[in-house]
């Protein structure tokens, strides 16, 4: 399904719009906001700037051949569940952070670029229905941010 969503995405001006958004977080490292109503395209949008598809797709097969479109993600796409907590918020996007470095380090080491098993591929978070959050699992992500870990996205609907 994920090669499916991936080769079958067709580029919209929404989507320049929300790539040009995600850019210019990056550079200012701030933490955006993306909302809409249902159906507008923004986790499809921001699933496809990550290349989300292609890590979503590798993320448990440490064991495989690496992937090279691997060696150029940087961004972790992260759902938390409905009934959230700090400490499960914590808990998961740490194993979903060091699961990406994991398969980031390994593609860049299987195309011959320079390897650091301490370095920190993932620049950013994009935290997907964030209107689930509760007020402590947005203060979690925050420090998080607050701590340098990655900058912020967080897409959800108004309201």
């Amino acid at each position: 399904m994920a090669k499916a969503e991936a080769s079958a995405f067709l580029v919209p001006k929404e989507y320049r719009r929300w790539a040009e958004f995600g850019e210019a977080c990056r550079r200012d490292r701030s933490i955006g906001l993306c909302y809409g109503p249902p159906g507008v395209g923004k986790t499809l949008s921001a699933r496809h700037y990550a290349q989300w598809a292609t890590c979503e797709a590798h993320e448990l097969e440490y064991f495989q051949p690496a992937d090279s479109r691997l060696a150029s993600c940087r961004t972790l796409s992260y759902t938390p569940t409905v009934s959230n907590t700090p400490r499960r918020i914590a808990k998961e996007v740490d194993g979903l952070h060091f699961r990406c470095n994991c398969l980031v380090d390994q593609a860049c080491r299987e195309l011959g670029h320079e390897s650091d098993v301490d370095r920190d591929y993932c620049a950013w978070l994009l935290v997907d229905e964030a209107d689930r959050l509760k007020r402590q699992s947005l203060e979690q992500l925050r420090d998080a941010y607050d701590q340098g870990h990655f900058g912020l996205i967080f897409i959800g609907m108004p309201g």
